[in-house]
């Protein structure tokens, strides 16, 4: 073991990446024990799900490279995965192509099934829903798979009211916003996974040693608080970067912050060379300057998707595995079912203590405008200047036209 200090001054940061260690925890049932083993000997869904993360990440890195950046492309999978059990071959063949899951529903379910088995184990908190407008019915084979695979709560409504509410509980408070009532506008049904995480750090940084240091970003020099240690942990360095992981406290999970030697190149990062710094990790004396943050970022999902190439499933998707066919309301309304969104919304943040990050990844899919739609109601949309007319029983009071709302 290496006991060289060195000296880590965090000088850019732009995406924390959580990773876990394989670690088997005392006391699990002997099923439990075999479903993760059984999932770590699936090296091709492991290998699929990293490749498409790091796809991901650079599709994203393309798009900017002044503003802070945050993305779960594991939530982005889950999502795809779960809109993978409603749809017909050429889609399932187009996810599994673009997002590398399986094509087969059954391995799909079972590797999904597992990995949030694991996840759970390991702290992260799953949760998923299924929102469905109660005009109409989904297929129950769709429903009963999404529902316990993914640990969905399915609920029947047409409220944004009742969607956000489940994303903040879900999320510990820190996502309470993810649709308005206007998305909701036309919908069949809404779909929605949340992964949550808090832990404390294995070693915390004692706030007496956080104080205002500089930070350097793509725009200048700023002032900052900024973190401070020395403690050993696993560090790696070479000519692009200099890399550490932070552990939990009673989780296998860690996070690795990863440094360029360069200002703002993060070039060089592909799943292959994030490998080369797991694998070349060695355990040092380091001392750590390393800014608090929180990250905020909303994302459009579906359109970082048809950027990969996803065609077919937001223009000609064969949505027939999702609806009830005996349903008549529902099958009439099939032919013009289409996806209108795939968001994602991530928080990350980080102080002294630990960690709290949470995602919540979205798809509503909706009957496109000026097709039959039933409804047992009217609508009325104040979306332009109205007039309002307070009245008493007799003769009317007052009178308003609102052009600009408050």
């Amino acid at each position: 073991m290496k006991t060289a200090m060195k000296k880590f001054n965090i000088a850019l940061l732009l995406m924390g990446i959580f990773t876990s260690k394989t670690v088997i925890g005392e006391g699990l049932k002997q099923q439990e024990i075999e479903v993760i083993q059984s999932f770590n000997s699936d090296d091709d869904y492991r290998e699929g799900l990293t490749k498409f993360a790091f796809e991901v990440l650079q599709n994203q890195l393309a798009h900017s490279d002044k503003e802070n950046q945050l993305v779960s492309p594991l939530g982005i999978s889950l999502m795809m995965s779960m809109i993978g059990h409603g749809v017909g071959q050429e889609d399932k063949e187009e996810i599994a192509r673009l997002t590398r899951l399986p094509e087969d529903e059954g391995a799909l379910k079972k590797n999904a099934s597992i990995l949030i088995h694991r996840l759970n184990k390991q702290g992260f908190d799953i949760a998923g829903l299924i929102y469905l407008n109660d005009l109409y019915q989904l297929n129950p084979d769709f429903q009963t798979t999404v529902s316990g695979t993914y640990k969905s709560l399915v609920q029947a409504g047409s409220s944004a009211d009742e969607v956000n509410a489940w994303a903040n509980n879900a999320t510990n408070g820190q996502i309470n916003h993810i649709v308005s009532q206007k998305e909701l506008q036309n919908f069949f049904v809404l779909l929605a996974n949340a992964i949550h995480f808090k832990a404390d750090w294995s070693i915390p940084f004692n706030g007496r040693e956080t104080y205002p240091n500089v930070f350097t970003t793509p725009s200048g020099i700023i002032e900052t608080r900024v973190m401070h240690q020395t403690c050993f942990a696993d560090y790696y360095e070479d000519d692009h970067c200099q890399a550490i992981r932070l552990t939990y406290k009673g989780s296998p999970a860690s996070s690795v912050f990863i440094l360029p030697r360069g200002l703002n190149d993060f070039s060089f990062i592909d799943g292959d060379y994030y490998q080369t710094i797991m694998d070349g990790l060695e355990t040092e004396m380091v001392r750590i300057s390393l800014p608090a943050f929180k990250l905020e970022k909303e994302m459009d999902a579906k359109k970082m998707l048809q950027e990969m190439g996803m065609t077919h499933l937001f223009n000609s998707a064969d949505f027939s595995p999702l609806v009830d066919l005996n349903h008549e309301p529902t099958k009439a309304i099939l032919p013009s079912l289409m996806i209108s969104q795939i968001k994602q919304k991530s928080v990350l943040a980080c102080n002294e203590k630990g960690t709290e990050a949470s995602t919540v990844t979205s798809a509503i899919f909706i009957a496109k405008a000026g097709l039959a739609y039933p409804k047992r109601y009217k609508e009325i949309d104040f979306d332009r200047p109205f007039m309002v007319a307070l009245m008493s029983p007799q003769v009317p009071v007052m009178f308003g036209i609102v052009r600009t709302p408050n």
